[in-house]
């Protein structure tokens, strides 16, 4: 099959050579032809013109009867033996002597076009068909000179045929110059086309050696034109594909090492639904050994129905599915079915990861538990604090400055410490999910118009510019709305702590196709690279001592994360140094109304 396809090519180059060389024959062909033609047609009109003005001044110079016999004679004369026609009329036209016809029974030739371009200039010239000798023929009109005057018109003509032939004579020669030049054109065009055709073939035959596996093999490089280039770039291929695939089985047994030995379990499955691959994290999960699982239905093959479950919804709904489980009331896994999907964004499979985060999740239980107690106790004496420094504050005192001065310390650090044990408490109720959720459709536009009113001061007291960006039309979106204006609040409170003042916050919503996005956006100090990560933590601060001057307690954006958490949402942020920040969360469309 290749060979023919080769062999169609070189035929494809051949007649490819061939029509180009013979378009280019016939373009050079009519070329010369046409130049040939004007050429010989040219010099055949001056060389009779030349003859005519050569006879009009020997008639001139030579001393002659005017009567018609005398002229008719002297026409002969001129003529010859030669081809041309001599014919001489007076001023007005009459016909005195020709030397083909008897000029007794020619017409008056005033009118012809050769006499009267000699009346206006002197020389005439035309081609035309001759009524006469009815034959197409070349004229030449020059005036004859009597005494300084005009006596009559001296004519010469050549037939048009007897030209063809002689210009056909000169014509032949080349015309078989081109037909030779043609037909050699054919074998150098078949030595051309399997010139260029071989070197295909061999590198055809290197990629087939490579599509093998036989990557050690080199594609012959012949000369260094395009197709050279090209083998060269073919073993330079074949080489980076050699140390791919061996970066690739490196990379491969690296990863059967990391799977064997990793502590979350791993689970492949196929787009039918078919245990691929397995870890031994995983066999526990199972109902069969590892090996015996390979091929089998996840159904088939799992023990947990509920992993089951989140394996089907996944790939039902073609999405990341995050959900926890307890395995025989005993441990508790973190089950991630993550869809594989192809150019189509179909699901072609999943990856089922099986995190077992049982000592983290009782980790977690004790810290929520600390941090609530905690709160609890502090509370009680922080209030006692502030009701100490409120009544201090009312009374007289010696020194009223000094005094008034450390009661206002003493008060605004209870306002923290307070504001830092609700944020707790609220925080710990949320992890918890104890706070009871009340999803009402809201349009986002008004709560973040609402949510910015609210705010209008702390940004008028910052220095600080404010600019609203909202869609045209409503968007209805499901949620708790105290805990979306909490949200709000956070992130722009956030945004006037660390924006120096005559600095901007913007405030966009934006309808997506599935979800609301809302950005609170700072011309600020911008957060470090490093700390990117963890600025979602409880307690975690960029600048401890701007934000405790601030008045921060290091809980708001953990707050703003848990509950778009349990709004089923994202929360995010982009910041460069020095420049300013960029928060967004978004909230789900389709989010229904739950309470948690």
């Amino acid at each position: 099959m290749e060979v023919t396809m080769f062999r169609k090519l070189r035929l494809k180059l051949t007649l490819t050579y061939i029509l180009l060389i013979l378009i280019s024959m016939l373009i050079l062909g009519i070329y010369l032809f046409n130049s040939i033609e004007e050429y010989f047609y040219t010099s055949l009109k001056n060389r009779l013109v030349s003859q005519a003005q050569l006879a009009g001044r020997l008639i001139e110079d030579t001393p002659h009867d005017w009567s018609t016999e005398s002229i008719n004679k002297l026409a002969q004369t001129i003529s010859g033996e030669g081809n041309v026609r001599v014919t001489i009329i007076s001023k007005d036209g009459r016909v005195l002597g020709d030397s083909d016809k008897d000029f007794r029974s020619m017409e008056n030739h005033l009118d012809r076009p050769e006499f009267t371009e000699a009346r206006k200039k002197g020389i005439g010239t035309s081609i035309r068909h001759s009524s006469t000798l009815n034959t197409d023929m070349m004229y030449a009109a020059v005036p004859i000179k009597r005494d300084g005057r005009t006596a009559g018109y001296l004519r010469l003509a050549y037939p048009l045929p007897e030209a063809k032939h002689a210009f056909l004579k000169i014509w032949a020669p080349l015309l078989l110059a081109i037909l030779t030049v043609f037909i050699l054109s054919v074998p150098i065009s078949l030595l051309l086309g399997k010139k260029i055709t071989k070197p295909i073939e061999k590198l055809n035959e290197f990629a087939k050696e490579i599509t093998k596996g036989n990557y050690k093999t080199r594609a012959e490089v012949y000369g260094s034109d395009e197709i050279g280039e090209l083998a060269n770039t073919l073993n330079h291929m074949a080489e980076t594909i050699k140390e791919k695939i061996n970066l690739l089985s490196e990379e491969r047994s690296k990863l059967k090492t990391i799977l064997a030995n990793m502590n979350s379990g791993i689970i492949m499955i196929n787009k039918d639904g078919r245990i691929e691959l397995t870890n031994p994290a995983s066999e526990k999960l199972l109902t069969h050994s590892k090996n015996s699982c390979t091929g089998m239905h996840y159904t088939s093959a799992l023990k947990s129905s509920k992993i089951i479950s989140i394996i089907s919804e996944a790939f039902q709904r073609n999405e990341i599915i995050e959900e926890k489980e307890t395995i025989n009331n005993k441990k508790i896994f973190e089950i991630t079915a993550i869809p594989l999907k192809n150019q189509r964004k179909k699901t072609a499979g999943l990856i089922v990861v099986l995190h077992d985060i049982t000592k983290i999740s009782k980790l977690e239980k004790i810290r929520r538990d600390f941090v609530a107690n905690a709160s609890h106790e502090l509370r009680t004496p922080v209030t006692s604090i502030k009701g100490f420094a409120e009544t201090l504050l009312d009374g007289a005192m010696y020194d009223h400055k000094a005094c008034r001065e450390f009661i206002e310390i003493i008060n605004r650090e209870a306002d923290r410490l307070i504001r830092l044990i609700n944020e707790l408490l609220e925080l710990s109720k949320i992890e918890a999910k104890e706070v009871k959720l009340s999803f009402k459709p809201m349009d986002i536009r008004m709560l973040v118009s609402e949510s910015v009113k609210r705010m209008e001061k702390q940004f008028t007291e910052a220095e600080l510019t404010v600019e609203v960006k909202l869609p045209k039309n409503e968007v209805i979106v499901n949620i708790d709305k105290e805990l979306i204006e909490q949200v709000l609040f956070n992130l722009m409170d956030n945004a006037i702590k660390y924006t120096p003042k005559g600095g901007r916050i913007e405030i966009e919503a934006a309808d997506k196709e599935h979800d609301v996005i809302v950005w609170v956006r700072d011309t600020g100090i911008g957060i470090p690279p490093k700390d990117i990560d963890r600025i979602f933590e409880r307690f975690y601060r960029v600048d401890k001592a701007r934000s405790r001057k601030a008045g921060g307690t290091g809980l708001g954006l953990s707050i703003v994360k848990h509950i778009i958490d349990v709004h089923g949402g994202m929360v995010g942020v982009n910041s460069t140094l020095g420049k300013g920040s960029e928060f967004f969360f978004t909230l789900p469309k389709d989010k229904n109304t739950s309470i948690l």
